[in-house]
This record gives structure tokens, C-alpha cells and sequence, in this order.
């Protein structure tokens, strides 16, 4: 099978925000064409997909989860799953978890403070841990009885009967396929991660401003004048072009090939990742909101960025409004690219707000505008296409 990129942009206008912080506090920002802009990193746009995504949307079986503590929650699934004492299951989990070795055939570093804990983060499933446990649960529970549960010499007996690693091999959830694990260590519990994307990027100059506030003491009786707190906080507000791809044949191979796996996490992938934002001072500023515009972009020759839409920034001051004239423009360059390219996608799916005066150029180069639902629908056939009909 040929690779498959499905690509997602969106055009999203979001109020006074400050939903992605730099480290002094203020919103993150890019010189981008010259001008100032307002930007949303990465990691923070795939953070909150990738939390709006499990939110009821992924059975708990099959869920993923980010954490260091991972030495206790192997303890605490010896607990449930095999009905161990507290004591037995604290050491059958480090031997457990020692059986994870680096490239100099030492065990992952544990936090000095919290033996509990690695000193990373380690992004698994739920399910993997909970199924190599039940793999080799009487063998588990015989060690436990009679096999040596103490020091070195017991470790070495444990590691020639186990090994954890092969948990983390295959049966990757959605949330590990997608967004791909990175460790350093034990680099064969690698994955490539399936998805790309971009940081977002304001279509227009940007200056962040600064909100003053109070704080007033509901039980000051008069004796007392002025507040009990002042302060500031950096704020900004703007129409961000986000960019994400989806590569179809390494999703699929992370997925060992599950074909109804791969169609419903790039529906569910592509679902989160237009209704997600950031949640920074989130009760600050309510700056929930949808993108005005969504489009897929399915195609076999590599992911397209069309950030170079707006390397000419957006006027700040116009009367059709900054969001309309950043469609626009995303539609110029996305009709002129693909001439000047002979680009001929598998398929263009959108959803957006429509504009009598610009209908031909918006219809030319995303299509016939249509219901979200519908939208998800037209992607999920063209992916059956693409998937031998499953």
C-alpha cells in the first residue's frame, strides 16, 4: 500500500486568551514574515487533543496515560489483578520494572526523592500492562511464593523468567500510535509517531496586552481601604492557521494493522483536534471556541503546510474581518499551490463558514461546504476507500 497523508487545517479565531504561556508567564509568540504573532506550540495543541480525545471517546481498556509513577501502578495492577499482598506486589514490581534495562543493561533511573516514580514520563496503555500481567499470571504468582524477591541475585533470577518490555512491543493504544513514545533509554520502545504538527500561528500581527486586576475582602467591615491582592496578567487575542498530517501507513503499522483501529482514531484524531484548545487561565478568559473552518486534505505524495498563506500578514484593520480574509487567503494559496504543483488530491473535505462574495474561489479550493457531521462522514468513506473497503 502506497502512503496516505490526511491533512488538517483549520482557521480559529480565539477572544482574549492566554492559553499557552511562555516561562515569564506572558502568551507564546513567532516572528513569522516579519511581524510579531501569536503562537500556540505544538506540544500544547497535541496535549489538548490528545486530552479531548480520551474524554469519553476511548473505551478505558483501551486508553493511554503519561506518567513516572509507573513502578506503583504496576503495584497497584498486582493488586487487582492478582489479589497480592501490599508487601508482595511492592517488590514483584520492581523486579517487574528493573527488567527494563537501558543500553549499559541498567534499570530505568528511578526519581532519588520517590522510588516510586522513574525520572521521566513513560506513555503506555493501560491494556498492555493489565494484559502481560494475565499473560503470565501463574508464573507471576509462583515467583512470588517461592522465587527470591530480594537484591541483586534476585533480580538476576527474576530477569532470565521476564520481560516487561514485551508489554510496550505491540497493542499500543490509539493515543501511542498517533502521537508516538520517545525513550531515550531503551530505544527499541520507540514508536514513531504517526502524526505531525505544527505549531499554530496567528494570520496577523500580534501585541500581547496586560489585563490589571484586584481581589477584593468580602469581610473587610470599611476599617480597612483599597484590596487584599493586586496583579496582571498578559493576554492576547487572534486567528491562528493550525496545521496537522496524518500519515496512514504508519498509523496502520502501529496499530498491527487494524484497519477499523486506524479509520476511527484518524476520525477521532481529526474530531479532537478541531474542538480542542489549550486550557491555560482557561476560567480566566472562557476563550472556548470553534475554527471557523476545517478542511481534510487526503493525499499520496507528502503533508502540505500552507502556513505560506499569511507570511504577508492579515491587516489588523478591515471591514470584512480578519477570520474572512484569512480564508481567503488560505484558499488563494491553496488554488495557486496546486496549480503551480499539478497537485491532484485523493479528496478535499471541509466544513466552513461560507462567503456569498468569495463562494467560486472558496468552492475551488475546499469544496462544497458541509455539516460537521456530514464532514466526518465523507472522510470515514473516503478512508474505506483507501483501506480496501473495511
Amino acid at each position: 500500500m502506497n502512503n496516505v497523508y490526511i491533512d488538517i487545517h483549520t482557521i480559529h479565531t480565539v477572544p482574549p486568551s492566554n492559553m499557552n504561556r511562555d516561562d515569564t508567564g506572558n502568551p507564546k509568540e513567532a516572528v513569522y514574515g516579519g511581524v510579531n504573532r501569536a503562537r500556540v506550540s505544538s506540544q500544547s495543541k497535541k496535549r489538548a487533543t490528545r486530552t479531548y480525545f480520551a474524554e469519553g471517546r476511548v473505551d478505558t481498556e483501551k486508553d493511554a496515560t503519561r506518567t513516572r509513577r509507573l513502578p506503583k501502578v504496576v503495584q497497584e495492577r498486582l493488586v487487582s489483578l492478582l489479589e497480592m499482598e501490599p508487601e508482595a506486589s511492592k517488590k514483584l514490581a520492581d523486579l517487574i520494572i528493573n527488567t527494563l534495562k537501558n543500553q549499559k543493561a541498567k534499570p530505568l533511573k528511578r526519581d532519588p526523592k520517590d522510588n516510586d516514580q522513574l525520572t521521566y514520563a513513560f506513555f503506555y496503555g493501560q491494556s498492555q500492562i493489565d494484559s502481560w500481567i494475565n499473560n503470565h499470571k501463574d508464573s507471576l504468582l509462583d515467583y512470588a511464593k517461592n522465587g527470591n524477591l530480594e537484591g541483586d541475585k534476585g533480580q538476576a533470577e527474576f530477569d532470565k523468567q521476564f520481560r516487561f518490555e514485551d508489554a510496550f512491543t505491540t497493542g499500543h493504544p490509539a493515543h501511542v500510535a498517533l502521537f508516538g513514545r520517545m525513550i531515550a533509554d531503551i530505544p527499541n520502545l520507540n514508536v514513531d509517531a504517526a502524526v505531525q504538527v505544527a505549531h499554530s500561528l496567528s494570520t496577523h500581527a500580534v501585541q500581547n496586552q496586560f489585563d490589571y486586576f484586584t481581589a477584593v475582602d468580602d469581610q473587610n467591615t470599611n476599617e480597612e481601604t483599597g484590596s487584599s491582592m493586586i496583579g496582571s496578567v498578559a493576554f492576547n487575542s487572534a486567528t491562528l492557521y493550525n496545521f496537522a498530517s496524518i500519515s496512514l501507513q504508519d498509523l496502520r503499522e502501529n496499530l498491527d494493522g487494524d484497519l477499523n483501529a486506524t479509520k476511527s482514531s484518524i476520525l477521532k484524531f481529526i474530531e479532537s483536534f478541531a474542538k480542542s484548545m489549550p486550557s491555560g487561565h482557561r476560567n480566566s478568559f472562557a476563550h472556548s471556541t470553534r475554527p471557523s473552518l476545517v478542511t481534510v486534505i487526503i493525499r499520496s505524495d507528502q503533508p502540505v503546510n500552507f502556513v505560506n498563506a499569511f507570511e504577508e500578514p492579515v491587516p489588523t484593520q478591515t471591514k470584512e474581518g480578519m477570520e474572512s480574509i484569512s480564508i481567503q487567503k488560505l484558499a488563494q494559496e491553496i488554488n495557486q499551490e496546486s496549480n503551480r504543483w499539478g497537485d491532484k488530491p485523493i479528496a478535499t473535505i471541509s466544513t466552513y463558514k461560507e462567503h456569498d462574495a468569495h463562494a467560486f474561489e472558496l468552492t475551488e479550493a475546499f469544496g462544497e461546504s458541509l455539516t460537521f457531521p456530514k464532514f466526518l462522514e465523507e472522510i470515514d468513506n473516503t478512508l474505506d476507500a483507501q483501506l480496501g473497503g473495511h
